[in-house]
């Protein structure tokens, strides 16, 4: 039984990477079904947190009401084991293929909540000066007689051995969670247990470890039967300021810890995104939050060098509803409105609308005392579109968690100019950047986006660049239907400081037209020597 419990431990870390993971999002667990539909047989039920893999997607799409909030989603083939707890009736370790529903689905490594940038270590030294670390120890308790007094009547412990030779007393049988379900631990899972010193109880997590094979943390939460992948193990974490985002982690072996952050969300910390392997931490030397959502380390890559970085987490996790029959149904509780639009989008001559918006909470408030605005709103910010009906209804059309810019610098003007539909029923978005202190470059952006082939495409891009040092200017213009690109631009000569203008029109070639959705962020697409 060894031998199959390593291959599944194998299974688990070490194409973590690799392939497309995801853990079950569902507090009750989440059935597995034979086909991709309601009437396929239900072969099992995976609880919640175990870590599964995503194999096929389907073309088959379900919309559910999850106590009144709509989670629309399709399902997909899963790749899924019982090596930790059964999920079936089968006790025989296995690895099986299953339909599951994705709305129940998270991702293990989403790079799209943090944006992550290599910093020299100038500005590392100079940020670690404004850092917060503060002194987390959680209270642990060690005494596995203790432990099973404190957790009676919620862990269950292995008393009878069909062999007296393997008799132990840190065999978990199994959980009862807070919503009442009782997670039953495979009894061949039987290669961790508690070890003196690293193993523990903490009571403020509600979280058990134990110690695998070559040392690495078996973690379990009492309260929801999540498992060291979403939950971490305590001794590892690293609070915010405010204490409203963590990193969190655990070890997995081969002298690395795998880390991950987590949110605060009604008193609870929920897992965000782990670290992609390009970016992984597990030999950071120094760690440091600036903010409540931005943090700095130092890192020794594999050529032994000192390497530093700044991430921000991209904090987008407010889900848009469905519909609504007016604007104030759209806004979430505690968002303000920055831009809004109506007029007609997809030609069914029924309004539609647009809006941009932007959280309030005040921990995302950054206070300056240098030159530049007192108060930095780094909140989050989301563009939502909405699509009229007859019965006046709105109904959404696309959220984009990205695409409206944060003004992220004192000296920075606010860059974000408003959306709005224009006559003929495209989409117009524009930005602008100036600073005050520390660059003489301003520029105007205009993005136009057509809703054609089931979504809102890129049909022109115009800029206008100009240094307010040399007074050079240069202003692009790019039409992706007719696939022209034009350049003028004007600049004084350094020697005869007389003025030289130049205009030139050339033809572009584009397979597929970028869309709001696969943009993602403004400025990230390099096209034609220019970032749109």
């Amino acid at each position: 039984m060894k031998i199959i419990t390593i291959i599944f431990i194998t299974f688990i870390s070490l194409n973590i990477y690799s392939q497309e993971y995801y853990f079950i999002n569902a507090q009750n667990g989440l059935n597995v079904r034979s086909g991709s539909d309601l009437l396929s047989a239900k072969v099992a039920k995976i609880p919640y947190g175990v870590l599964v893999e995503k194999v096929l997607d389907t073309d088959k799409k379900m919309t559910l009401n999850d106590n009144g909030k709509i989670i629309k989603g399709n399902w997909v083939k899963i790749k899924y084991n019982n090596y930790l707890y059964l999920v079936s009736k089968e006790t025989e370790p296995f690895i099986k293929e299953g339909y599951v529903f994705d709305g129940y689905l998270k991702k293990v490594i989403n790079d799209s909540f943090i944006n992550r940038s290599q910093i020299s270590s100038t500005e590392f030294n100079e940020l670690k000066q404004k850092s917060f670390r503060q002194n987390h120890k959680s209270k642990k308790i060690s005494s596995l007689d203790s432990i099973k007094t404190i957790l009676k009547n919620r862990v269950e412990w292995i008393t009878e051995f069909e062999d007296e030779a393997y008799k132990r007393e840190d065999a978990l049988k199994s959980i009862k969670t807070k919503n009442g379900q009782k997670l039953i631990i495979n009894p061949l899972s039987d290669d961790f247990g508690f070890a003196t010193g690293s193993s523990g109880y903490y009571p403020q997590n509600d979280i058990l470890v134990l110690e695998g094979g070559h040392t690495i943390d078996v973690c379990f939460s009492i309260q929801t039967g999540e498992t060291e992948v979403t939950i971490g193990n305590p001794e590892y974490i690293i609070p915010s300021p405010k204490n409203t985002h963590r990193l969190n982690g655990f070890f997995g072996g081969h002298e690395c810890i795998t880390f991950f952050l987590q949110k605060k969300i009604d008193d609870k910390f929920t897992f965000l995104t782990q670290f992609a392997n390009n970016s992984d931490i597990c030999t950071f030397k120094e760690f440091y939050w600036i903010s409540e959502t931005t943090f700095i380390y130092k890192i020794i890559n594999h050529k032994g060098d000192d390497v530093f970085f700044k991430t921000e987490i991209k904090d987008y996790s407010v889900e848009l509803p469905e519909s609504g029959t007016k604007l104030s149904d759209l806004i979430p509780q505690g968002w303000k409105v920055l831009s809004t639009s109506s007029g007609d989008l997809n030609n069914d001559d029924i309004d539609d609308i647009v809006f941009a918006i932007q959280n309030t909470l005040p921990e995302n408030l950054e206070f300056n005392d240098g030159p530049g605005i007192d108060t930095l709103d780094l909140n989050p910010r989301v563009l939502g579109i909405y699509f009229g009906k007859s019965d006046h209804v709105f109904e959404k059309k696309l959220q984009s968690n990205e695409f409206i810019i944060l003004r992220d610098s004192p000296t920075m003007d606010e860059p974000f100019d408003g959306v709005k539909i224009l006559d003929n029923g495209d989409l117009q978005i524009d930005f602008h950047f100036w600073y005050s202190a520390g660059s003489w470059h301003m520029s105007d952006h205009q993005y136009t986006f057509r809703y054609q082939k089931e979504a809102f495409e890129l049909i022109t891009y115009e800029s206008s660049e100009r240094n307010r040092g040399s007074g050079e200017e240069t202003d692009y213009k790019i039409n992706f239907i007719t696939k022209k690109m034009n350049t003028s631009r004007m600049y004084f000569d350094d020697a005869t400081e007389e003025k030289n203008e130049e205009d030139l029109q050339k033809k572009i070639e584009i397979q597929q037209l970028k869309s709001l959705k696969s943009l993602g962020k403004p400025f990230e697409w390099e096209f034609q020597g220019i970032r749109i």
